[in-house]
């Protein structure tokens, strides 16, 4: 559910970025990264928004965040991955 509603606020923020309404875009993209900070195209959507306005310093911050949530996105995958996974190539049940 989660994802959905990221997925909406981010079309939404282009839409309203193909309107001429940063100011808005800005909001909802926000709005989305705190929903779901692990949501890695809100956060590119938002820098390449800042990229586009000039704001070279944010977007670059921005992308930082893509980065973090990135890695963070990862570790996790690897930890549920020795959760769920043997050595000997045995998945455990969740």
């Amino acid at each position: 559910m989660l994802v959905t509603m990221n997925m909406h606020a981010q079309a939404w923020a282009l839409l309203e970025q193909d309107n001429g309404n940063a100011g808005k875009a800005r909001e909802l993209l926000e709005q989305g990264s705190k929903m779901d900070p692990w949501h890695i195209p809100i956060w590119q959507a938002w820098g390449v928004l800042e990229f586009q306005a000039g704001n070279i310093e944010t977007a670059r911050a921005l992308f930082q965040e893509v980065r973090h949530a990135t890695a963070d996105w990862h570790m996790g995958d690897a930890d549920l991955h020795a959760v769920y996974h043997d050595p000997w190539g045995q998945d455990r049940p969740a």
